[in-house]
């Protein structure tokens, strides 16, 4: 719900614009005069104070929703295609995804988000043959499956259009994964795989972007955990490597560069 602070501003200037200098001979009257004179300065500051608050937190905007289970198949492409050296691709894809229940929070330039019980797969296999009329083979083959018994995140954008900084904190409780990932084609080849278990589980990242390039550091940290990761992709103006591996306690770092 929204204040009405211009309205709330207005009643402060019309309570100051009631303040008068008045000379008495009675030092009893000038005493109350000023007595009152202070009352009605002191009230309209209140209104005054109250409204850059309340202007301050009104941006604040919080969402919750109950659980739902999504689910969704999808496959897209014609593989008769590939004979007349057509773009087009073939997609196959399955996602299953349940939340218990979730809280969004924004302000201002801090957005946040807390779920409670959230369990996700996803499967995706994805190939051509031809782009723009050349031979370009490409595959891309993506399993990943997780749950968490709770789990927020947070970030931070500061700066402008042209430079910026962004920071991102995640957290898990009772958090379990196993995730695959290949991307195979002249333009790129990525491999990413991994799988673990976690009591508790963190994450941090924080990028600096100036004009159109990029530095982003990353690292993981866990508790009561059995991990192992191992990521590398190399495509065009970027890079990105990252390990992890961890019995009871791990730490992992990433690093990834755009130019």
């Amino acid at each position: 719900m929204k204040i009405e602070t211009n309205l709330i501003r207005q009643m402060a200037n019309q309570l100051l614009s009631q303040i008068q200098s008045l000379s008495f001979n009675n030092s009893q009257l000038f005493t109350n005069h000023q007595k009152i004179i202070n009352d009605i300065y002191n009230l309209s500051n209140y209104f005054s104070v109250s409204c850059n608050r309340w202007e301050e937190n009104e941006d604040v905007l919080v969402q919750t929703s109950k659980g739902k289970l999504n689910y969704s198949h999808n496959e897209t492409g014609n593989a008769l295609g590939w004979l007349f050296k057509k773009n087009n691709s073939l997609t196959f894809s399955q996602t299953i995804q349940y939340q218990y229940g979730n809280a969004a929070l924004s302000y201002k330039a801090l957005k946040g988000n807390i779920s409670a019980l959230k369990l996700y797969a996803n499967g995706k296999i994805q190939c051509r043959l031809w782009k723009d009329k050349q031979f370009y083979p490409s595959l891309q083959i993506v399993a990943k499956a997780d749950a968490s018994l709770l789990s927020a995140n947070a970030n931070l954008r500061l700066g402008n259009d042209k430079i910026y900084a962004r920071a991102n904190a995640n957290g898990w409780l009772g958090v379990c994964y196993a995730n695959a990932k290949a991307v195979l084609n002249p333009g790129e080849q990525s491999l990413s795989l991994g799988a673990g278990a976690s009591f508790l589980k963190g994450s941090v990242s924080c990028s600096f972007h100036f004009l159109s390039a990029s530095i982003t550091l990353s690292g993981t940290g866990s508790i009561g955990s059995v991990e192992a990761n191992l990521e590398y992709s190399h495509k065009n103006r970027e890079w990105e490597f990252g390990s992890k591996l961890g019995f009871i306690c791990g730490l992992g770092f990433k690093v990834k560069v755009n130019y």
